[in-house]
């Protein structure tokens, strides 16, 4: 008597728990590469030294305007990057979400 009732409970268990264990299963989300060069602080300006000549500080103005460029340059790819991988993020969800997993808060 004691076994059936512990049998019956487990069988009642074992179907309540079936439900709660169904779990969407969703692919791996992409993932975004950024290129090692594109993760690369921009460069401070040169500090002017006491004493530079005029033609030197113009040297110098025009070397920290091509690493100001540069630094542009970087952040612009970045900007792009990121703006691409959210393009594609956002997508993947929106597929997910449509399959029927509900939506990341």
């Amino acid at each position: 008597m004691i076994r059936a009732t512990l049998l019956a409970a487990g069988l009642a268990a074992a179907a309540a728990f079936a439900g709660c264990t169904t779990v969407p299963v969703v692919p791996q989300a992409p993932g975004c590469e950024v290129p090692p060069d594109l993760m690369v602080a921009c460069g401070k300006p040169s500090p002017v030294p006491a004493g530079i000549t005029y033609g030197d500080l113009l040297k110098q103005d025009l070397a920290d305007r091509r690493s100001l460029d540069e630094c542009a340059a970087h952040h612009r790819a970045l900007v792009d990057l990121v703006g691409r991988c959210k393009a594609v993020l956002d997508q993947y969800n929106a597929n997910i979400t449509a399959k029927g997993a509900p939506p990341a808060k």
